[in-house]
């Protein structure tokens, strides 16, 4: 009942709000569980009640479905993230009602590798001279030369990621981290007592599972064909990787994979993780197994990868990531999910991605990191509408300007290394040696 001197409710009579003194109710009435400030019959404009068995009354509805939310957990207009993970801390659910706001309705996986730095190419993106005595990476060089571009540093692109494994990824499979323990102390009885050691097993030296489809020319597979090629061809001394690479003992060949997860917008990232020192293990010419009355068609091919080490929700590996994306401190102009000229989703061919950092001083998540894509499409192209949106979008905004409209201060910002900030000279020299 509400915590006031009196229970309000409504009398059969004459349909109107009276109140008596607690503790001494009313069985010939309906009563709610409301709040009055005065005496006489409720009425809010365009908020009114039926009373099930034809009488109708005007109570404060807006009141009355606040009380009702907050016994069932539908949503109100005030409840953000924030505040219900307060909530949870301080207060129990006794009756384990669920909250729609809660849990992840639909989550959307992104997993982007970056490019390794094989030994392959020349300047011009040709096959090296040593190379074209092994028949396979001429075949491949020759058939599909974007390929072997996949494998190198320093391809022509203004990004690291391998976009091609990129999009026909189909599943990830992460490996846990699991804490170390151990015992000591056994008593007469035989009780003994456990203690915490280290996470740093499960962090290395381990392996993941990627399933991957393919197109009609098997472009992934020749990928991976080439990739795992080049490692045996290396550990043989057949294929000889750059000098440079030799006397620093990088592994020219290994490579970083992250995997994004991003809430029902599709942006907003709610956890992340980066493996490094990343290479496949398996060629998978399985996946054009074939038996009789059956025909080929989508192959998939579930691929294992080595890694050395990995980092699971750090945020330094978001850092990293603009790295690799190759952006500048100021953001750039990202392809917007939702086309307001349309009134649909965009465009979905879009550039490399990157990480925005967005700080909230109104009640929300302090901090949220979205995941963008830059819009590096031709502009003339019938496909990107990005550009054309954006310059509308601005001259909205300098109309707003000089109506008198202040700007809202700038919360959003592309957080980069310093060394990028600088500038960083891509030399001939520098090809097939990039570290990370």
């Amino acid at each position: 009942m509400a915590s006031s001197s009196r229970i309000d409710y409504i009398d059969n009579s004459n349909n109107s709000v009276k109140g008596m003194a607690a503790g001494k109710a009313d069985t010939k009435s309906l009563s709610f569980d409301v709040q009055s400030n005065s005496i006489g019959t409720y009425w809010s404009q365009n908020k009114f009640i039926q009373i099930p068995g034809g009488e109708p009354a005007t109570v404060p509805l807006d009141q009355l479905v606040s009380q009702m939310n907050k016994s069932v957990f539908l949503p109100s207009d005030n409840q953000t993230h924030h505040n219900i993970l307060e909530t949870s801390s301080k207060f129990y659910n006794r009756y384990k009602l669920p909250n729609p706001n809660v849990p992840l309705q639909r989550g959307f996986g992104h997993v982007f590798f970056v490019r390794p730095s094989c030994n392959i190419l020349d300047e011009q993106y040709h096959l090296l001279e040593e190379l074209k005595g092994e028949e396979e990476f001429r075949h491949i060089a020759e058939a599909s030369p974007w390929v072997l571009r996949n494998l190198v540093a320093n391809n022509g692109q203004n990004h690291d990621f391998m976009l091609l494994l990129s999009n026909f990824a189909n599943s990830f499979s992460l490996s846990d981290e699991t804490l170390a323990t151990n015992t000591y102390g056994q008593s007469y009885t035989g009780f003994k007592v456990t203690y915490g050691k280290s996470l740093n097993e499960s962090r290395s030296a381990g392996n993941f599972s990627i399933q991957f489809g393919d197109d009609r020319n098997l472009h992934v597979y020749q990928t991976l064909k080439a990739w795992v090629s080049y490692i045996s061809g290396c550990y043989r001394g057949n294929i000889a990787p750059l000098s440079d690479t030799i006397k620093n003992r990088i592994l020219d060949y290994s490579s970083a994979c992250y995997y994004i997860v991003t809430a029902e917008d599709g942006e907003t990232i709610i956890f992340w993780s980066k493996y490094y020192g990343v290479f496949p293990t398996d060629i998978p010419s399985s996946q054009l197994t074939w038996s009789a009355g059956n025909v080929i068609k989508d192959p998939s091919m579930d691929v294992q990868f080595a890694f050395s080490f990995k980092r699971d929700y750090h945020p330094y590996t978001l850092l990293e990531f603009n790295y690799n994306s190759r952006v500048g401190s100021n953001s750039p102009t990202y392809a917007p999910i939702y086309d307001d000229k349309l009134l649909t989703a965009s465009n979905g061919i879009v550039g490399a991605p990157y990480i925005e950092t967005i700080r909230h001083d109104d009640g929300k998540i302090p901090i949220e990191f979205k995941l963008r894509f830059r819009t590096d499409t031709d502009a003339e192209t019938p496909l990107n509408r990005f550009q054309s949106n954006f310059n509308d979008r601005m001259n909205r905004l300098s109309e707003r300007l000089n109506r008198g409209f202040n700007l809202p201060p700038r919360n959003h910002n592309v957080i980069v290394p310093k060394s990028l900030k600088k500038g960083r000279g891509k030399s001939s020299s520098n090809r097939g040696r990039r570290r990370r």
